[in-house]
C-alpha cells in the first residue's frame, strides 16, 4: 500500500533547494516530502526543491538557490531554504509574502554535518526555519493550497508498465521501476538505485513528467503535455499554469485535476521528455541492473 505523504494541510509549506548529485545515502527530507521538484541546473545535472508540510530532522544536502527555485517555491506557496540566494531569490520570496532563509545570518536554519564532505554536508533544520520563517514574515498567505488532488489512481486508461527511463537533463536519466509490494516506484540514477540518508530506497507514490521550454520553471505559462506514472501504469496528461501567481495544475484529458498518492516527484525537463519516456535499455543477458 502506498505510504500517505502530507499533500495538503493548513501549515506552511516550507522547501529546501537540495543537491541530487552528492553520495550515496547522502540525501535527507525527501522520504515523507510533499512534493520533489526535479530541474535541470545551468551547470550539469539536475537540482530538486523538496516541499514538506511536516517537520523533518533534516532536509538536503543544500545547494544555493536561484530565482528559478524562489520561482517554484512561490508555486508551492513554501518559505525556502539554501545555502546561498543568488539572483533574485530573496526579492521573490518577499513579494510573494514568504521567507527566504540562507546558512548563517546568525540563525541556526543550516547545519553541517562534520561527518560528510562539503559541499555535500549542509543541512536545513526544519523546526528552527520554520521558527525563523515566522519571524521574518509574520503575516502569512492566506492561501495554503496544495496543487494536488489527493485520490486513487483512474479506473480506466493508462498502460500498465513496471519501469521506465526518463531523460530529465542533457546528461541525466533517471530510471522509475514499480514497486507492486510496497506499492511506490523507485528511483535509480547513473544505473544504481538511489538511497536516503539511513539507507532507505528513495521512492515517490507519484511520478509526474512535465515538458516544458528547456526544463525552465518560469517558463511554466499556459498548458504543456505530461506524463503521469500511478500504481504500475503510465498516463497521458497535460500540465496548466494561467498565470505568474498561479500553481502548476496536472490534469486528465477532461480537464480534471489527476490524483495523486504519496510523495509527488515532478519533473520538469525538456520536450520530448515525457512522451518519450520508455522502458529502459536491458543490460547484458536481458537483466536490468
Amino acid at each position: 500500500m502506498t505510504p500517505r505523504a502530507p499533500i495538503g494541510g493548513t501549515r506552511t509549506p516550507l522547501a529546501a533547494t537540495v543537491a541530487l548529485d552528492g553520495p550515496p545515502e547522502s540525501l535527507a527530507g525527501i522520504d515523507g516530502a510533499a512534493t520533489v521538484i526535479e530541474r535541470p541546473l545551468r551547470t550539469a545535472g539536475t537540482g530538486a526543491v523538496v516541499v514538506t508540510r511536516g517537520v523533518p530532522p533534516a532536509m538536503g544536502p543544500l545547494r544555493s538557490a536561484s530565482a528559478a527555485d524562489a520561482a517554484l517555491a512561490a508555486m508551492w506557496r513554501a518559505d525556502l531554504v539554501m545555502t546561498v540566494a543568488r539572483g533574485g531569490v530573496v526579492a521573490n520570496q518577499r513579494a510573494a509574502g514568504l521567507a527566504a532563509l540562507e546558512e548563517g545570518a546568525g540563525t541556526q536554519v543550516v547545519r553541517r554535518d562534520p561527518t560528510r564532505r562539503a559541499p555535500y554536508n549542509a543541512y536545513a533544520v526544519a523546526s528552527a526555519a520554520r521558527s525563523a520563517a515566522a519571524r521574518a514574515v509574520p503575516t502569512r498567505p492566506a492561501d495554503r493550497s496544495t496543487p494536488w488532488t489527493a485520490g486513487p489512481p483512474p479506473s480506466a486508461g493508462g498502460r500498465a508498465i513496471r519501469q521506465v527511463s526518463v531523460d530529465v537533463a542533457a546528461s541525466t536519466t533517471v530510471t522509475w521501476t514499480w514497486d507492486a509490494r510496497q506499492g511506490t516506484w523507485h528511483r535509480s540514477a547513473r544505473g544504481d538505485r538511489q538511497l536516503a540518508a539511513g539507507g532507505t530506497p528513495l521512492v515517490a507514490g507519484t511520478v509526474v513528467v512535465a515538458e516544458t521550454a528547456a526544463g525552465r520553471p518560469r517558463k511554466l505559462r499556459g498548458a504543456g503535455v505530461a506524463v503521469v506514472l500511478r500504481a504500475g501504469r503510465r498516463y497521458a496528461a497535460r500540465w496548466q499554469r494561467a498565470g505568474p501567481s498561479d500553481a502548476l495544475r496536472i490534469e486528465r484529458r477532461d480537464g480534471t485535476s489527476f490524483p495523486v498518492e504519496g510523495t509527488v516527484w515532478l519533473h520538469l525537463c525538456a520536450a520530448p521528455c515525457a512522451r518519450q519516456i520508455a522502458p529502459p535499455p536491458q543490460r547484458p543477458y536481458g537483466a536490468p541492473r
